[in-house]
């Protein structure tokens, strides 16, 4: 996976969305198990992505990179939300992709929309 360095935040960088659809569909299929029988299994399993991204939105809130208005654990949830659905609409129509799910993504995390667009730069 290759990564965009956020400019001005002190050698923080965001993963680069890149979206496949086994990987996609595999996931959500765990995502949506975790709220069943199995969640306890599939939450020890998911669980370190969880804390990897919550710890990533923490740095940057605590930098003024990110905002500040839902904890850091939330936030990285809703973030990682839009990817999936741009991920589903992507699968439906091919219009949208790895840009638009990064952008939005910065966007959900407080990002100005001038900032992300710029940080995304012509990346596909």
């Amino acid at each position: 996976m290759s990564s965009i360095q956020l400019r001005g935040t002190r050698g923080m960088s965001l993963g680069k969305t890149v979206t496949a659809t086994g990987s996609v569909t595999r996931y959500r299929v765990l995502l949506a198990l975790r709220r069943g029988e199995y969640g306890e299994a599939i939450h020890s399993l998911l669980g370190p992505v969880d804390e990897l991204l919550a710890d990533l939105v923490k740095r940057g809130q605590d930098t003024d990179v990110f905002a500040q208005h839902l904890p850091a654990g939330i936030l990285s949830q809703v973030a990682y939300g839009v990817v999936f659905a741009i991920a589903d609409s992507d699968l439906s129509n091919g219009t949208l992709g790895a840009r638009a799910a990064t952008i939005t993504s910065l966007l959900m995390l407080g990002v100005p929309e001038t900032h992300a667009i710029a940080l995304v730069g012509d990346q596909p």
